[in-house]
């Protein structure tokens, strides 16, 4: 397995001609090749340090805290894993997701969201306090659903519309709002004070979305 660094070109104007790209083999370190220092799978995801001084790798999904190299990261043990790239170290693990985690992301706080696949919810993660709020996808009405002991003991309305089998991708729009995808192309738009701001589905065949 191999990450390809791609070198483009400067700027518009520029007439010289790209330099070729330069693969360069994940996991090796200097002076030692040990078959179990690099992937033995597919490469599915790859993030880059704001500082330019790291590149990390994985299967499911990595994100970089905002202005710092910590790390995390979405595994298929239903958790996520915190990491210290200065240190090259692991941190701590978050519990709570009933079901393989798909996706991460993270801003400048010590804060990440998180989705769980078939488990339907998406988890925002305040590390230092070691707490979580869980937002429920899927199913009808507007009833609220009780929580389970690994919640933080807040109970959230359900989406109106959705039915979604999993919820598989996450992405912050600011440290209060983020939007998630599901498996029947739909978007919700989530505030963690305001619960479910609404939900749209993203048709194929046109440039349009629908709110519901």
């Amino acid at each position: 397995m191999a990450l390809v660094k791609w070198r483009l070109p400067s700027s518009e104007k520029t007439q010289e001609r790209p330099r070729s790209s330069k693969a360069v083999k994940v996991g090796f370190t200097k002076g030692k090749k040990n078959a179990s220092d690099h992937h033995r799978q597919a490469i599915l995801c790859v993030a880059a340090s704001a500082d330019g001084k790291f590149v990390a790798t994985g299967v499911i999904s990595l994100a970089f805290r905002r202005g710092t190299n910590q790390l995390f990261s979405a595994s298929k043990d239903r958790t996520v894993k915190i990491w210290s790239c200065n240190e090259l170290a692991y941190v701590e693990t978050l519990f709570g997701h009933q079901d393989e985690v798909l996706d991460v992301d993270a801003l400048g706080k010590e804060v990440c969201i998180s989705v769980g696949g078939r488990d339907r919810t998406a988890r925002y993660w305040r590390v230092v306090e070691e707490t979580q709020l869980v937002f429920r996808g899927g199913g009808t009405g507007s009833s609220k659903r009780k929580t389970d002991d690994m919640d933080s003991g807040v109970d959230l309305p359900l989406i109106d519309e959705g039915h979604e089998g999993s919820i598989e991708r996450i992405a912050f729009i600011d440290d209060d709002t983020f939007v998630t995808g599901s498996d029947n192309g739909m978007l919700s738009l989530w505030n963690i004070h305001k619960n479910s701001l609404g939900a749209w589905h993203i048709t194929t065949t046109s440039s349009r979305s629908e709110k519901c």
